[in-house]
């Protein structure tokens, strides 16, 4: 079974699109989405078709879920006052303009996916087993990693919500994170997810697609948004929590 893996959208349309152009040329028989639809830019609405088109089977995020159920934040969990700040302002702008069919769609998604895959047991979330925010992080230790593994009783896990793509193997356990679509952490502005193929014993590629993030920045200058940092965070592929 081939699968796409995407996540962390944030909103961006542009790249989503490209990515979806892409999977089209990977004979991909599934296409899941872990999570983080909106946040960071203008125009929330629009990624929703995309998802309900493709029929991406799609899990909640953090931001999702806040978003959804109109909560005080996106639970993020900023590094410091800069990125709280530019958080509070994607949070608000995001609540007053996502629809409300939109947000109940949102809150009947599901946190967690689970699949049996030739005796392979398979948990996708957002973040972590335990927490839609959790973070599991590529440096994480073979020890802790074990731990997760045990406690999310599965042979496979993916998830989303870091930004950074990586593939984990321990004890024939495998952690799979397919990156940010919408708002990469790489250092780069391409838009990245990962093609997962099952049949071979869980041969992972990650995909780094290039897509006009120009076109999407500037429409993130020129909008209504108050002054924010978003627009920059996409021509570099670099922020911090």
């Amino acid at each position: 079974m081939r699968t796409a893996l995407i996540s962390d959208i944030h909103s961006n349309y542009i790249a989503l699109r490209s990515v979806l152009e892409d999977i089209e040329s990977q004979d991909i028989e599934q296409i899941f989405c872990l999570g983080d639809l909106v946040g960071y830019a203008p125009c929330p609405d629009i990624i929703f078709p995309l998802i309900h088109d493709q029929k991406i089977q799609t899990l909640m995020g953090n931001y999702d879920e806040a978003v959804a159920f109109d909560k005080e934040d996106c639970g993020c969990g900023y590094a410091d006052e800069t990125c709280e700040l530019m958080g509070n302002i994607s949070f608000e702008w995001t609540l007053k303009h996502t629809s409300q069919k939109n947000k109940e769609w949102m809150k009947d998604l599901p946190k967690e996916i689970r699949l049996n895959i030739d005796g392979k047991k398979i948990l996708m979330v957002h973040g972590s087993p335990e927490n839609l925010s959790g973070r599991i992080e590529p440096n994480i230790s073979d020890e802790k990693l074990n731990e997760v593994m045990e406690k999310a009783d599965a042979d496979i896990l993916c998830c989303g919500h870091t930004h950074w793509p990586f593939h984990k193997i321990v004890e024939e356990k495998h952690v799979i994170n397919p990156g940010s679509v919408g708002r990469p952490r790489i250092g780069s502005p391409q838009a990245n997810y990962a093609v997962v193929d099952l049949q071979r014993g869980c041969n992972v590629r990650f995909r780094f697609i290039d897509y006009d993030y120009e076109s999407f920045a500037k429409e993130i200058e020129t909008s209504n948004m108050p002054e924010n940092n978003f627009a920059e965070v996409l021509r570099t592929g670099y922020w911090k929590f």
